[in-house]
């Protein structure tokens, strides 16, 4: 058995995933290039590029790939089942490749264009694609993605949400106690 070099298979999110293989989805290039035009994603990944880089995001470089690159969707339920989405080069290297399970169900498919745009960001700023797979490095681009650009920026907001009222709730139990 091969050791993983994927963040994605040491976090126990999935096995090594291959890169769709799939037709050509026009439909997906579509969605995704709207997803960088969404605001939350632009002041997301403009702060993650001052924090980390200390510099401003090259949005005109980032959109001119984005639009030459290649949407593809999964071949079979097989290769989709390894990977809820996937950015990387094409097989030419010339050009980044994406593809995403799932990108119309609707706040999941925006949370997963963004996570793989994010990656998309990690290669342009950092060359993250072009790189030999390292263990340590890959893990920290998985959370990393999903921190500033996909799922686990939601569950934040959820968890404060949550928290929030859960506080809420003692604090009226608390009040409550004195009045009864």
């Amino acid at each position: 058995m091969a050791r993983p070099t994927s963040g994605r298979a040491i976090l126990g999110i999935g096995p090594e995933a291959p890169p769709p293989s799939g037709e050509p989805d026009p439909e997906l290039k579509k969605a995704i290039l709207a997803q960088v035009d969404a605001l939350t994603f632009r002041l997301r990944v403009n702060l993650w590029s001052l924090l980390w880089r200390w510099r401003v995001f090259p949005w005109r470089e980032f959109i001119d790939r984005l639009k030459v690159s290649e949407f593809r969707s999964y071949a079979n339920r097989g290769e989709a089942r390894k990977s809820l989405g996937w950015a990387g080069l094409t097989k030419d290297k010339d050009r980044w490749l994406f593809g995403v399970l799932g990108y119309r169900i609707p706040l999941f498919g925006n949370s997963a264009m963004r996570h793989e745009l994010f990656h998309a960001t990690q290669d342009l700023m950092a060359g993250l694609f072009g790189r030999q797979p390292w263990l340590p490095r890959n893990v920290l681009a998985e959370i990393s993605a999903h921190l500033w650009g996909g799922p686990l920026m939601a569950t934040a907001v959820f968890t404060v949400i949550l928290a929030l009222g859960v506080a809420a709730y003692y604090l009226c139990d608390f009040i409550l106690t004195f009045i009864f």
